[in-house]
């Protein structure tokens, strides 16, 4: 804390102020949105034709994708003729004609508030026929009465024609004037049935209707959208700390840093907003409409969190000259790294230290991204929710600072390495590893924590989507964990014993590619996790 400003303190606390309030207003969910009951439920059998069917869900909740749609016993796909709701968690959905004559399955796919999808199915079976179409009145027609007389090869019958002032007669052969006779005595085959509308999916069994999971054209896009935010975030309050906090190195280093920091800001921005456009598409409301809602507003705050970022880091790099940029000498960690290793270059640059005092406006931009995290996800929806929210922003911030650091300091190595310079490993690794040691117990807690108020039973982590997406993420952080054990307790005591060892730096680097490939799937996995269904 001594390290940052007091502005930068007023801003924070004014900040986490303002979102307090937020919170404590808000309207919250009060629970996990799920399907409760339906009406006819699944497995009846209905005596009656169907016109209407209920469906109650535990929760408020709006119909996304293709909503609600049946599978009648012609094995064609009809859409509600109506769909109406007075709360949003009972649907009463109505059929003209009504569902007749056979088994019925029913699909749907309605996005919960806190903006998981969900969806689901189920069937019954109407042993009442369908109603048959009224008698067809035909028209009446002038009949030609037969001659007695002998009758040519071909007769002409006056036909009435629907065109006006038409008198043209029309030549008909013997069996012609049969059909003709026939049809104005109403033995004309009767009108077929008009279609009940729908796409037609002859062919398709109940089973396999039941089976198809229900689709949003805007799912892709959201979770490619949210996936690169996601990446982005980490990297660039990870990014901020291991430049403030963990690198030491040469100024040129430090700016590039900045860059590639702007870059991830950007990202976040573009990714958020990626996922803001998949999310309209499923919500189908408007632009502006749904930035007030609580997935909109998470996303909201990450694209101003990542354009703030980059903004304020951008004036950074650009704005300041040499001689004004802010920076402190390096201090040195190790015993092993008293000793600089640089070659006696008069035009070398002196190693030092970024100041973290430097943009504030940054990490207000940083602290935006945090808050996005109280607005996402289960979050909204489960446990209490300002402690669930409390919980979520320390692991964020401490896999952020885990996983950030990681790819930071990879990236720095082989900087290094292909500008063949001392690659000062030793004392990176000592800065480091304490650092993520403390981060990674972090995650841990705070993630077991959230799981507790995620999870009804520890059954629901085989049963469920989202617990089933949680042991996959557990088992990549485990091996992840793994690597960063590996460098801590093995390489760290033999690169302060020899810091120029080339095999151990070489070793060094290739674990933390290792641990960044696995960290990266750990980040996707987080972006499927947020909105899996539990």
């Amino acid at each position: 804390m001594a390290m940052l400003s007091r502005r930068l303190v007023r801003w924070a606390i004014a900040f986490v102020a303002l979102l307090a309030g937020v919170l404590a207003f808000s309207s919250p969910v009060a629970a996990h949105t799920d399907f409760e009951s339906s009406t006819p439920a699944d497995g009846d059998v209905v005596d009656e034709i169907v016109d209407e069917i209920t469906i109650r869900f535990t929760a408020e909740a709006k119909p996304a994708g293709e909503g609600f749609t049946v599978l009648d016993p012609t094995g064609t796909v009809r859409e509600p003729s109506t769909v109406t709701t007075e709360d949003d968690m009972v649907f009463v959905l109505g059929f003209d004609p009504p569902l007749a004559g056979g088994p019925i399955g029913v699909r749907w796919m309605v996005q919960a508030g806190d903006a998981h999808p969900i969806d689901g199915s189920f069937s019954f079976t109407v042993t009442a026929p369908a109603p048959t179409s009224p008698p067809t009145t035909a028209a009446p027609s002038t009949t030609a009465e037969p001659e007695t007389t002998d009758v040519p090869e071909t007769t002409q019958v006056p036909v009435t024609s629907a065109v006006p002032d038409s008198t043209a007669p029309t030549t008909v052969t013997p069996s012609t004037t049969e059909d003709v006779t026939a049809e104005a005595a109403g033995d004309a085959p009767a009108a077929s049935t008009p279609p009940t509308g729908g796409d037609d999916t002859s062919g398709v069994s109940l089973e396999e209707f039941l089976a198809t999971e229900s689709s949003t054209s805007g799912e892709g896009r959201q979770l490619a959208g949210r996936a690169g935010s996601y990446l982005g975030l980490i990297g660039a309050i990870g990014g901020m700390a291991f430049l403030g906090f963990t690198l030491r190195g040469t100024r040129r280093e430090i700016d590039a840093a900045l860059v590639a920091l702007v870059g991830l800001g950007l990202l976040t921005a573009a990714g958020a907003g990626l996922e803001y456009w998949g999310w309209l598409q499923q919500s189908e409301g408007t632009f502006f409409g749904e930035m007030t809602s609580t997935p909109g507003l998470a996303m909201t705050l990450r694209v101003a969190g990542g354009l703030v970022i980059a903004g304020a880091l951008a004036t950074v790099v650009w704005s300041f000259s040499d001689g004004d940029r802010q920076g402190r000498p390096a201090r040195s960690l190790s015993a092993s790294a008293l000793t600089d290793t640089r070659p006696p270059d008069l035009d070398a640059d002196p190693m030092e230290r970024w100041d973290p005092r430097a943009a504030p406006v940054a990490w207000f931009g940083a602290a935006l991204l945090v808050a996005s995290c109280w607005f996402d996800g289960h979050t909204v929806s489960e446990g209490p929710r300002i402690v669930h929210a409390a919980v979520n922003s320390i692991h964020v911030v401490a896999a952020a600072v885990w996983v950030g650091g990681v790819i930071s300091l990879l990236a720095l190595l082989v900087s290094r390495q292909r500008r063949n310079e001392p690659s000062g490993a030793a004392e990176l690794i000592v800065r480091f590893s304490s650092i993520a040691a403390a981060a990674l117990a972090a995650v841990v807690l705070a993630g077991a924590l959230m799981a507790v108020f995620v999870l009804d039973s520890p059954g629901e982590l085989t049963s469920t989507e989202w617990g089933q997406v949680l042991l996959l993420k557990s088992v990549a952080v485990g091996i992840a964990a793994a690597g960063g054990a590996y460098n801590h307790f093995r390489l760290r005591p033999q690169l302060e014993a020899a810091p120029d060892d080339a095999r151990l730096t070489a070793e060094f680097r290739s674990t933390l590619i290792a641990e960044a490939i696995v960290l990266t799937f750990v980040v996707i996995t987080t972006a499927w996790l947020v909105v899996a269904a539990t």
